[in-house]
């Protein structure tokens, strides 16, 4: 066995890139104020890792995610390794690619299967390189598409004997030596519901047969919960690279942002309240159901360094859709008190999922199908680092 006996921070190292002809989104010329942002060197190195892996054509080199080994043989005799403490200490850290500013989207599909029209929740696999898991809303079957960068459907997951009341939101992060989704149950437009739940199962590996993957999932856990301020409309779940959990409100103008540090394997978890993060102004004309304020998608990064918050925008064609904010690991309450900045987004017309890409520091997001004026097609967008 190897031991590993230091940790070494990985500072990543960006090349400018700007000779592109694509469209760079420069965090201070966006923000407009550089005094409101805390912390503004967070925003603007010349170190780190190259982060140019696209994964958009589902190739993965495990090269390319760093650790540290001195290849000192590891005793289990040692006396020095009795101490579970310092032994965790010693297990390096992946770290993962980050943008320091993004290209323009691309479309690399657009969503044309019956079976995808209400997506509500989406994430990219680190387990299965390639793939991007998606689910329906309410009435849509209890189950995880699995599909490729090219549209295809590639896996479904089915949760057996699950009911799909309203999945609003769906989270991938890493739960002990393995990769777990977290499914939130917890759409409620009416404000009246009384069985918020969040399903937990592990993600698992699927073979590439070049046929459609279909597995019945049986061994989940549906962890119920409840507000501790009462009910609450909710379309965004964010699970941090320390597992702990947040979820955000959907509501006009502002989100109320919810907490819990784990789910409670005997009782009913209850998620409290620790802030709230204003969303933008009530439009005039557009109906309380499409306010562009409304919160309907959330991720944080796998180094547990940045959120991003997705909302509808005006309609999603302004690029007034998307927010990141970066905080420090460990302090995810500097979200309330740091300035966050607007990022690209592709046109749609109802965005509904977004999740950060961990192979590439980027983010995918898709909307729903939408038939209310025109029929729009949702579109998986890629965005990747112009860094």
């Amino acid at each position: 066995m190897i031991r590993y006996t230091a940790l070494f921070i990985v500072i990543l190292q960006f090349v400018s890139c700007s000779s592109s002809s694509e469209e760079v989104i420069d965090r201070d010329q966006l923000t407009g104020d550089e005094d409101l942002i805390a912390d503004p060197d967070i925003y603007k190195t010349d170190e780190g890792p190259d982060a140019d892996i696209d994964m958009t054509d589902g190739a993965f080199d495990e090269d390319d995610i760093e650790t540290v080994d001195d290849s000192e043989p590891y005793d289990d005799d040692d006396p020095e390794n009795d101490d579970d403490t310092d032994n965790d200490a010693d297990i390096p850290e992946t770290v993962f690619p980050e943008c320091l500013s993004y290209k323009s989207p691309v479309s690399s599909a657009v969503l044309k299967d019956a079976g995808l029209k209400e997506i509500s929740g989406i994430a990219v696999s680190y387990k299965n390189p390639g793939i991007i898991w998606v689910h329906n809303d309410s009435g849509g079957d209890a189950a995880l598409f699995g599909i490729g960068f090219d549209g295809k459907i590639i896996a479904k997951l089915t949760l057996k004997d699950a009911v799909n009341t309203d999945w609003e939101a769906m989270s991938l992060s890493k739960c002990g030596a393995d990769e777990c989704f977290y499914i939130g149950n917890f759409g409620d437009n009416s404000l009246n519901r009384d069985d918020y739940s969040i399903f937990v199962f592990n993600e698992p590996v699927i073979s590439s047969t070049g046929q459609l993957v279909e597995i019945e999932v049986t061994d989940y856990t549906e962890y119920p919960f409840f507000f501790e301020d009462g009910h609450h409309n909710s379309e965004a779940l964010a699970v941090n690279s320390d597992s702990t959990l947040y979820i955000f409100s959907k509501e006009i103008s502002v989100t109320q942002v919810y907490f819990a540090p784990l789910l409670d394997p005997q009782n009913a978890t209850e998620f409290k309240k620790i802030g709230q993060l204003d969303t933008g102004i009530e439009v005039p004309g557009y109906p309380a159901e499409a306010q562009p304020s409304l919160v309907t998608g959330a991720d944080i990064n796998r180094n547990g360094t940045r959120l991003l918050l997705r909302t509808y925008g005006i309609y999603t064609t302004d690029n007034d859709g998307i927010r990141e904010f970066i905080f420090n690991k460990g302090f995810f309450e500097e979200i309330f008190v740091k300035t966050p900045v607007f990022v690209p987004e592709g046109k749609d017309m109802q965005g509904e999922a977004i999740s950060y890409n961990p192979f590439t520091g980027g983010y995918v997001h898709i909307s729903e199908f939408y038939n209310k004026v025109v029929d729009f097609d949702p579109n998986i967008w890629v965005v990747d680092c112009q860094n």
